[in-house]
C-alpha cells in the first residue's frame, strides 16, 4: 500500500491544526484583529500599530466599482463569512456587515485585479486575538463573467458561499468555515477547509481539487478530473457523466461514487481496514478492479474506510 501518502496526510493534518492558531494570529493582526478577550490584561497587551496601507482604499459603508477593467478578484477575509452572488446590475458592489467604526473593509484595484480584504484603520497587530464577525457581501454583474479569469477567496473563521459564478479559475479556502459552491463553472476549481464541510453542487469543472481535514467533502456535477482528500470525513461524488479520472484518499471516512453514464473504469484500490464494493461488475487484475472498457482511471486509498461505486437510476 502507499502508506507514505496516508502518513503524509495525517502528519500534515496535525501540523495544520497546530499552526492554524499561529497563522490566524498573524493574519488577524495585520487585518485589524482585536486582542483576545480572556481578561482586560490580554485585551490591552501586545498590541502594535502599523498604520494604514496606502495602496488600499478604506470606504465607509458599501462600495460600487465599474466592472469593465476587472479580470481577477481576490478576497482575503479574516473573521466572518463571504458570500458571492451574480446580479443584473452594472457595477461590482461589496459591503461588510457587522463592523464597528474601527473595523472596516479595504480594497485596491490595480492592473485589472480587484483585491478586497478586512481591514482596521488602526492596523493593530497582536499575539492574543479575537475578532467580531463581519460578513462580506459581494455582488458581480452578469456581464463581468464573460471576462473574469480568476476569483480567489480565503477566510480564517467564516463560511464561503459562491453561487452562479463562471471563471477560468475559482479557488476557495477556509481555516474554520464551510465551503459551499452552487452552479459554478470553471476550468480549474480548488476548494479546501481545515475544519468545515466542503460542498459543491450543480457545478462543472475540467479539474476539481477538494481537500478537508475534519469534515465531509460532497461533490455533485460534471467534472472530468477529480482529486479529493479527507481526514475524518466522508468523500461523496455524484455525477451524471463519470469523471475520466478520480483520485481519492481518505483516513477514517468512506469514499462513495454515485455514477450514471459509465463506459468502464480501472480502479486501483489500496485500503487498510476497508472494503471495495461496486454495483458495476468488475474483474480483478492484480490490485486493479476493471469494469467495461476500463477507460476511466480511478485511484482509491483509504485507512478505516470503505469504497463504494454506485449506479444511479
Amino acid at each position: 500500500m502507499k502508506i507514505n501518502a496516508i502518513i503524509r496526510i495525517i502528519l500534515w493534518s496535525v501540523i495544520a491544526l497546530i499552526l492554524s492558531a499561529v497563522l490566524l494570529g498573524v493574519l488577524n493582526g495585520y487585518r485589524g484583529a482585536r486582542l483576545f478577550s480572556l481578561a482586560d490584561f490580554f485585551r490591552n497587551s501586545l498590541v502594535f500599530n502599523s498604520g494604514i496601507d496606502e495602496n488600499y482604499e478604506y470606504p465607509e459603508g458599501s462600495s460600487a466599482l465599474p466592472w469593465e477593467t476587472v479580470h481577477k478578484i481576490e478576497v482575503d477575509w479574516v473573521s466572518g463569512g463571504v458570500q458571492v452572488q451574480v446580479y443584473d446590475g452594472n457595477e461590482i458592489t461589496f459591503e461588510a456587515e457587522g463592523v464597528d467604526i474601527e473595523e472596516v473593509l479595504c480594497y485596491s484595484l490595480q492592473d485589472g485585479k480587484l483585491t478586497i480584504r478586512s481591514g482596521d484603520k488602526q492596523q493593530k497587530w497582536n499575539l492574543f486575538f479575537s475578532s467580531e464577525n463581519k460578513n462580506l457581501q459581494l455582488k458581480l454583474p452578469q456581464a463581468l463573467l464573460e471576462q473574469l479569469y480568476e476569483i480567489e477567496i480565503e477566510t480564517a473563521s467564516g463560511a464561503i458561499r459562491v453561487a452562479d459564478v463562471q471563471a477560468e479559475e475559482i479557488a476557495a479556502e477556509s481555516v474554520s468555515g464551510d465551503i459551499e459552491m452552487a452552479n459554478v463553472v470553471a476550468q480549474t476549481l480548488e476548494l479546501g477547509s481545515v475544519s468545515g464541510k466542503v460542498v459543491c453542487i450543480n457545478s462543472e469543472a475540467e479539474q476539481l481539487k477538494a481537500e478537508n481535514t475534519s469534515g465531509i467533502v460532497r461533490l455533485q456535477g460534471n467534472f472530468k478530473k477529480v482529486k479529493a482528500e479527507s481526514v475524518s470525513g466522508e468523500i461523496y461524488l455524484e455525477a451524471a457523466v463519470a469523471p475520466q479520472k478520480f483520485d481519492g484518499c481518505s483516513v477514517s471516512g468512506e469514499i462513495i461514487l454515485s455514477l450514471t453514464a459509465m463506459p468502464g473504469f480501472t480502479a486501483d484500490v489500496d485500503t487498510v481496514s476497508g472494503s471495495f464494493v461496486s454495483d458495476y461488475p468488475t474483474l480483478s487484475q492484480k490490485s486493479n478492479k476493471v469494469y467495461g472498457d476500463g477507460s476511466c482511471e480511478y485511484d482509491f486509498e483509504t485507512v478505516s474506510g470503505n469504497i463504494y461505486i454506485k449506479k444511479q437510476g
